[in-house]
């Protein structure tokens, strides 16, 4: 599997292809739609799938609880870029868009402690924020889950 670059918007979805294809399950097969661009691959899949008996029944394959092939939820994503012509560039765009989004959230968030640790009967536990014990010296309280 090409290592999941900028550039391999294209292997990846080759890659999918014939994951797909073989029916295969796999953290490499995963992998082709985790970049942030996953719609992106799904509907150059799915253009391909339109001149590619095989590929269509192995999709169907893939969603075989829906009785349909025209019902697989993949037809949506492609009709909801049916508009972008050259998938692999608006794939860059929006993998650029996301990875700034996120990098923008780290700085924003750089100043929270993720969790800290708390002794307690059972041991020493990671404490999340937010899911803190009652706590009357700083006010904090438990979370309730129920």
């Amino acid at each position: 599997m090409t290592r999941n670059t900028t550039a391999s918007f294209p292997a990846r979805v080759r890659y999918a292809i014939q994951g797909i294809l073989r029916a295969e399950d796999s953290r490499a097969f995963d992998n082709c739609f985790e970049m942030y661009d996953g719609a992106y691959v799904v509907a150059a899949i799915m253009r391909e799938a339109e001149g590619n008996e095989a590929l269509r029944v192995m999709i169907h394959h893939m969603f075989r609880n829906y009785e349909q092939y025209e019902d697989v939820p993949w037809h949506k994503t492609a009709a909801d870029l049916a508009h972008v012509s050259d998938l692999g560039k608006a794939a860059a765009a929006e993998r650029k868009r996301r990875r700034e989004e996120f990098a923008e959230w780290m700085r924003r968030e750089a100043h929270r402690k993720a969790y800290r640790s708390e002794l307690t009967d059972a041991g020493e536990q990671s404490i999340i924020p937010g899911c803190e014990r009652d706590d009357e010296r700083t006010g904090a309280t438990q979370l309730s889950l129920f």
